[in-house]
C-alpha cells in the first residue's frame, strides 16, 4: 500500500492506495518521500470514488521548497 495525500482533493485525508494501481515499471519508485504527478478525479465526495491514471515521478523538492514542505 501506498499512503497518500491528494491537496487538490482533501489534503487532510490520507488515502490508501494499492501499489498495483501504480504502473509496474514505477512500483520500484513508490518509496517514502517519493512525489508523483497523477491525474485525479478531485470532484469525487468520497476516497472510494477516487480513480487515478497517467503516473509520473517527480523529482524530490530541494532547498528552500523543500525546507517549506517540511514545515
Amino acid at each position: 500500500m501506498a499512503y497518500i495525500v491528494i491537496p487538490g482533493w482533501n489534503p487532510n485525508e490520507i488515502v490508501s492506495l494499492p501499489l498495483v494501481m501504480f504502473p509496474e515499471v514505477q512500483r520500484k519508485e513508490v518509496v517514502a518521500g517519493a512525489r508523483f504527478f497523477v491525474k485525479v478525479n478531485t470532484g469525487a465526495d468520497h476516497q472510494d470514488e477516487l480513480y487515478f491514471s497517467d503516473f509520473e515521478l517527480i523529482e524530490k523538492p530541494r532547498g528552500d521548497y523543500a525546507k517549506f514542505l517540511s514545515s
